[in-house]
């Protein structure tokens, strides 16, 4: 039950749209048979807490946001958490990565003979000729995997940022936890030494209440990651500013 909510009535299903529930009370997921679509009420199967699901709704203070949301982001809006999927396919500038791709594959098909000769004849030791271009080739194919295939999560609760990149991790994109208390402001500003021309890459970073600066996501577009800035301050009740 994210967006809709579906039960049987007189041998006929209808759907009904919906906020996903948690109790005001213990924070608990409220489940599609615990909900009284008619009457508009929801009953909490853990704590028996009554509530009207509709005033929960209208007083939701993390509701959806007006603004539009870009494509490859998934929320999840709830009163005790947070939590937002970014799909990195759909969340980069994308230009020129078809030639990334070539490049790519033709940087690590010229080292394919090498590496045959040297394991071939058992002379391991030649593999520190070519460790720069090994590692270049390694470092080539796990950027455009990344770009590929991984998702960041990030996950927000009244205590903690929790934000995790995968499967492909690069340098930079570690796990990170930061202890909501502590966080002043967050921002988007253009990733520092990036050098592919026309290419414009951000990152998200938190402002701490002692003036340091933690770099949370790195290498997207700036209309998902000021999404993202927008969600987490909305939840927090960060009142937005410039940094």
């Amino acid at each position: 039950m994210r967006n809709k909510i579906q039960h049987q009535h007189d041998d006929t299903l209808v759907k009904t749209e919906s906020l996903l529930l948690d109790c005001p009370e213990c924070n608990s997921f409220i489940s599609a048979q615990d909900v009284d679509i008619e009457h508009g009420r929801a009953k909490c199967s853990h704590c028996d807490h009554v509530f009207s699901f509709e005033e929960a709704k209208q007083s939701d203070p993390i509701a959806p946001p007006d603004h539009t949301q870009p494509a490859g982001l998934d929320v999840l809006r709830l009163r005790s958490m947070l939590d937002i999927q970014i799909r990195h396919l759909h969340a980069f500038d994308n230009r020129g990565f078809g030639f990334v791709m070539f490049f790519t594959l033709l940087w690590n098909a010229a080292l394919l003979p090498f590496l045959f000769y040297i394991f071939s004849s058992g002379q391991i030791y030649l593999l520190l000729f070519i460790s720069m271009h090994l590692f270049a080739g390694i470092y080539l194919i796990s950027d455009v995997l990344g770009k590929l295939f991984n998702k960041t999560s990030i996950e927000v609760d009244p205590r903690q940022i929790r934000v995790t990149t995968g499967p492909v991790v690069l340098p930079g994109q570690k796990e990170k936890i930061l202890e909501t208390s502590k966080i002043e402001q967050l921002f988007v500003t253009r990733t520092k030494g990036q050098r592919k021309p026309g290419v414009a890459n951000f990152t998200l970073s938190a402002l701490l209440k002692n003036g340091r600066k933690v770099a949370l996501i790195k290498g997207l577009d700036r209309p998902t990651l000021r999404y993202v800035e927008q969600e987490v301050e909305r939840y927090l009740k960060i009142e937005d500013r410039k940094v």
